[in-house]
């Protein structure tokens, strides 16, 4: 067994994917968490397959949409979304555990991160959010 480092290369067969392809490939992939990008207003600007399931929304119907969507009235009334862009904009994420809402008004228990995504100079680009269905957890506590 060989303890040398593999190298791989590319060969003239294989299709080069550009660094935005493969984080499309591994937001499609990631099937436990919801990985959905924002713009600097808050607006969603493209969803994986998991916030799909986990939210309920086809992309089509889900895209300009602003984050406060998927909080619930409680939530939302106070301006927790606003509140949490504010804080990854300044700090660059901002985590919490909290009810979230479903298209069918559903409500689930969650861990949310959202993360600033800036360029090389430091201005704001947009948003990450990651939500993870803790919601089994919640009930077994229960």
């Amino acid at each position: 067994m060989s303890l040398e480092p593999t190298i791989i290369t590319n060969t003239p067969n294989q299709q080069m994917l550009s660094d935005e392809d493969h984080l499309k490939l591994f937001a499609d992939n990631v099937l436990d968490y919801a990985i959905f990008t924002l713009d600097t207003s808050g607006r969603v600007a493209s969803w994986n397959s998991a916030a799909k399931r986990l939210l309920g929304y086809e992309e089509e119907e889900i895209l300009g949409r602003h984050l406060a969507f998927i909080f619930t009235e409680e939530e939302s009334d106070p301006g927790i979304a606003d509140s949490l862009l504010m804080q990854a904009g300044d700090t660059g994420r901002a985590e919490s555990e909290r009810w979230h809402l479903h298209k069918s008004g559903s409500k689930f228990w969650a861990n949310g991160i959202l993360i600033a995504l800036k360029n090389e100079d430091g201005s704001l680009k947009g948003f990450a959010k990651i939500l993870r269905d803790l919601s089994e957890r919640v009930r077994a506590q229960d």
